[in-house]
């Protein structure tokens, strides 16, 4: 038969760091932080930790409180019954900044052959920049712009709301704060 373990695992998170959240000022904790699993001893030699979910910092305001079940490996079970677990994360000692993007910095790229593109919005409000205060209160406007890229629109025709990515020139301390995301309005048409 296959030999029986007990291990204690970490329970983590991935996270992708951005808009200014880094290493340094991203706090995380997991209640339990640990669990002990027992179950099939070659399964276990290959688990030392176990994370809850991948999390997009650039989309997480400023704190995050959420409860994940706990994917077990098959062939184990959690000796302590443990089957949830919390994880709470803040972001700390930035500073945010919300910023107007005007027309002139907002470019189309990847729109099909044979047809046009027209921007027809007037600019992009509400756009929310966060990193280390002096960067982000030193920014110049025309370092931001944004960039509605139109390679999944096909041969589409007609005005689109189109998703943009916010890009920033000149420092990868900041970023935008991508809660939701920002569009703007494209005329598409045909040549």
């Amino acid at each position: 038969a296959a030999k029986s373990d007990v291990k204690e695992v970490a329970l983590v998170v991935d996270l992708a760091y951005g808009a200014g959240a880094t290493e340094d000022n991203v706090k995380w904790k997991i209640e339990p932080a640990t669990i002990t699993l027992s179950g099939d001893s070659e399964t276990l030699a290959g688990v030392n930790s176990i994370s809850l979910d991948k999390i997009n910092l650039a989309a997480v305001d400023e704190a995050l409180t959420e409860t994940y079940k706990i994917v077990i490996p098959n062939d184990t079970e959690v000796t302590g019954g443990e089957k949830e677990a919390t994880l709470t994360l803040e972001i700390d000692g930035l500073y945010k900044r919300t910023v107007s993007i005007d027309s002139s910095y907002i470019s189309v790229i990847n729109c099909s052959e044979g047809y046009q593109a027209e921007l027809m919005s007037s600019g992009l409000d509400g756009v929310v920049l966060r990193g280390p205060e002096e960067t982000v209160k030193n920014l110049s406007e025309v370092n931001i712009r944004a960039v509605a890229d139109l390679k999944d629109f096909g041969t589409a025709t007609g005005i689109v709301s189109v998703p943009v990515s916010i890009v920033i020139d000149g420092t990868t301390e900041v970023g935008a704060v991508t809660t939701e995301d920002y569009k703007v309005y494209v005329n598409i048409t045909k040549d």
